[in-house]
C-alpha cells in the first residue's frame, strides 16, 4: 500500500474552488485594467483566451485525483466494496463540481465589475468554455488513473496543447485559404484585444459547446 485516502476531503475541494475562482477573476479582468473600454463580451473572450492556463491547472487537478485510483492505492471504508467506475465517480465528480463553481464565481465577479453590460450574450460562450475545461480535467484524470509512470505528466501537457491549440493550428496552416474554418472548435482564438467590439456567433458557440461535450463524454467512456 503506497497511499490511503478518503474521497471528497473538504479542504481539497475548497482549495480547488478558491484557486479557480481567484485565477478566473484575475485573468478575465485583464481588459478592465487596460485602456480599452470593455463589456461582458470582452470579459468572456478573455476567459476563453486564457483557456490554456486554466485548462492546464484543471488537467493536473484531474491527474492528481486520478493518481489516487492506481492499483497501489487503497480506498478506505465502504468505497472499497464499490465497482471501480463508482469509485472513479466519487473521486472526480466532486473535484469537477468544485472547479466549475470556481469558474462561475470568478466569471460572475468579473462580469459584475462591468455591470453585466450585454451579459445576455455571454451565457452560451461561458457554457462552451466551461465544458472545454471540464473535458481537460476528465482527460487529466483518465491519464492519471491509467499511466503509472511519471510519463503521464508529459501526456497531460500534450493533451492540453492538442485540445486547446490544434484547431487554431489546423486553421492557420492546413486550411489557410479554405472556406472551411476550424477556428470555431478552438478553445483559444488568439485574439489580442478581447475588449474590442466583438459579437458572438451562436452557431459557432453551439458547435464549440457540443464539441467539448463530446470530448468530455469520450473521456468518461474511456475511463
Amino acid at each position: 500500500m503506497s497511499r490511503s485516502f478518503r474521497p471528497q476531503r473538504t479542504w481539497f475541494l475548497v482549495g480547488i474552488f478558491i484557486v479557480n475562482a481567484l485565477l478566473v477573476l484575475l485573468l478575465t479582468t485583464e481588459p478592465i485594467r487596460s485602456w480599452i473600454p470593455t463589456d461582458s463580451r470582452g470579459i468572456v473572450v478573455s476567459f476563453r483566451e486564457n483557456s490554456f492556463v486554466l485548462g492546464l491547472i484543471g488537467a493536473f487537478t484531474g491527474f492528481s485525483v486520478g493518481r489516487l485510483f492506481l492499483p497501489d492505492s487503497v480506498v478506505l471504508g465502504r468505497s472499497s466494496a464499490r465497482h471501480p467506475k463508482a469509485v472513479g465517480r466519487v473521486l472526480i465528480a466532486p473535484a469537477c463540481a468544485a472547479q466549475v463553481s470556481g469558474y462561475l464565481t470568478g466569471i460572475l465577479g468579473a462580469l459584475a465589475m462591468v455591470g453585466f453590460e450585454r451579459g445576455s450574450e455571454v451565457v452560451l460562450p461561458i457554457l462552451a468554455v466551461c465544458l472545454g475545461l471540464l473535458g481537460l480535467t476528465v482527460w487529466g484524470f483518465l491519464i492519471g488513473s491509467t499511466l503509472r509512470s511519471n510519463v503521464g505528466i508529459f501526456a497531460v501537457v500534450i493533451i492540453v496543447l492538442i485540445l486547446v491549440y490544434a484547431p487554431l493550428v489546423v486553421n492557420s496552416y492546413v486550411l489557410p485559404d479554405s472556406s472551411v474554418s476550424a477556428r470555431a472548435l478552438g478553445m483559444v482564438w488568439a485574439i489580442n484585444e478581447p475588449s474590442a467590439d466583438l459579437t458572438f456567433s451562436y452557431l459557432a458557440e453551439m458547435t464549440r459547446a457540443l464539441f467539448y461535450l463530446m470530448i468530455l463524454i469520450v473521456g468518461l467512456f474511456l475511463f
